[in-house]
This record gives structure tokens, C-alpha cells and sequence, in this order.
């Protein structure tokens, strides 16, 4: 079975045609950030929306909470930076859970949650289970 595929990170949306706005006002070049009405690569795909991401550097199969642990001390360390990026634009942090399983489940430590709390970021999830053993499909 594969294993999972966990995304953590901050994402920035509303900042107009140009993401260099939104990598002065943090102060750290994004892991990615594209333009509404780009190519999306894939076939003949457009974005439908801009985006400026900045992710966690763990493996995609490192545990949820593990990839929180990496990204909230790049966001902490600049908290001006994102209470600014907050006010201006819309911003959050998401989590888009790819799972083999059909019970799959995580959790996050009260420390985590304070932690996102104190940065004033709501958290989306995106929870994916794409079946696993014992799936009768």
C-alpha cells in the first residue's frame, strides 16, 4: 500500500498579479506561488486564483503534527510579518491529507493549536481517503 501524503503550509491568496508583494511583506521566498491565469502544467489547465505557499520541508509520509512542528517556527519568527500579510490579504494555513486507509485519523497537541492560535491563522482541512485494505471498491 502507499503510504500517506501529508501538505502543511501557509497559503496567501488576494495579493492581486504580483506575489513579490506578498515575499517583501514576510520577508522568505515562497516554496511555490503562481498567478491566476497561469498554465497550471497539467494539460490545458488555468489557475483559477493567485497563491503565494509557503510549505513544510519534511517528507510528504512524516506525521501531520510533525510538519507543523516544522513550519509554525518560520511563521513565529516572523509574527509582524504575518499578523501584516493577515490584515491585507487573506491568509491561513492548510493541511491537505492524501490517506490508503479507510479509517485514517491524526492528531494535533494543544501546544499546536495554541501555537496557530497565537498567530491569529485559521487552519482548512482537505482530508482525502482514497481506500487501502479491505476497501470493497
Amino acid at each position: 500500500m502507499k503510504p500517506p501524503e501529508h501538505h502543511v503550509y501557509f497559503a496567501v491568496f488576494g495579493f492581486g498579479d504580483d506575489p513579490a508583494v506578498v515575499t517583501q511583506a514576510m520577508g522568505i521566498e515562497p516554496t511555490e506561488a503562481w498567478v491566476k491565469g497561469e498554465p497550471t502544467g497539467r494539460r490545458r489547465g488555468i489557475r483559477t486564483h493567485s497563491r503565494w505557499v509557503l510549505q513544510s520541508a519534511l517528507a510528504l509520509v512524516e506525521p501531520i503534527e510533525d510538519h507543523f512542528e516544522d513550519l509554525l517556527p518560520q511563521l513565529e519568527c516572523r509574527r509582524d510579518a504575518v499578523a501584516d500579510v493577515r490584515t491585507r490579504f487573506e491568509a491561513r494555513l492548510a493541511v491537505a491529507a492524501y490517506w490508503r486507509e479507510l479509517n485514517p485519523s491524526f492528531r494535533l497537541s494543544a501546544e499546536i493549536v495554541r501555537r496557530v492560535a497565537a498567530l491569529g491563522l485559521d487552519v482548512v482541512f482537505d482530508l482525502y481517503c482514497l481506500g487501502g485494505a479491505g476497501d470493497a471498491s
